[in-house]
């Protein structure tokens, strides 16, 4: 998939999903609160369940033993790129980073 001049495939797009879902969801949280506190858990938990699904779709690479790497330009005046690498370990821990971590946020909104 291109965006642009940028080519994505469907795992490079889920690994940058992994981390970056949790991060929006850190921006939206501050002004849905101001709605209902709430709606701030129902985003917490949702943005957390989204990043472990995405975590899921990694382990056919680990079980394969497959890497995904990419690269998108970040600074280009210098050169500099922001990149991803998945491999088997790196698969592995993002499953366990990512399902203990919407346990811990479902267990602390249901409480």
């Amino acid at each position: 998939m291109a965006f642009g001049s940028l080519d994505f495939s469907i795992g490079a797009l889920n690994v940058w999903a992994i981390w970056l879902l949790p991060f929006i969801g850190a921006l939206i949280i501050p002004a849905a609160a101001k709605f209902s506190k709430n709606s701030s858990g129902y985003i917490a938990v949702a943005f957390a369940l989204a990043s472990a699904v995405s975590a899921i779709t990694l382990l056919p690479l680990a079980l394969h033993n497959q890497e995904i790497h990419n690269q998108i330009p970040w600074i280009s005046s210098i050169g500099l790129k922001a990149g991803i690498l998945a491999d088997p370990l790196a698969a592995i821990m993002t499953n366990v980073v990512g399902w203990i971590s919407f346990l811990i946020l479902f267990t602390v909104w249901v409480t």
